[in-house]
């Protein structure tokens, strides 16, 4: 038997990631969420220049997609 599933898109990949960034904890003088903080700022020019949260910028692997970049699909999901 085949089972198919029907991906969350960007809803989805905001969702799950909310729920990570809300599970770090912030006992360092420079916090995990600092550094993906620090990174989404970093990494936002080279974007759509809309991701100002760690949540929205959880969608930029379908942005890559969706300009035909397949390269990165290892790093995206996984088919099994």
């Amino acid at each position: 038997m085949i089972i198919s599933a029907q991906a969350w898109w960007d809803k989805g990949h905001m969702l799950v990631s909310m729920i990570a960034y809300n599970h770090l904890t912030d006992t360092q003088r420079i916090t995990p969420r600092d550094n993906l903080n620090a990174l989404v700022e970093a990494l936002n020019p080279f974007t759509d220049g809309k991701s100002n949260t760690f949540a929205e910028a959880a969608v930029w692997a379908d942005d890559i997609k969706s300009y035909g970049a397949s390269l990165f699909d290892n790093y995206h999901f996984t088919n099994m």
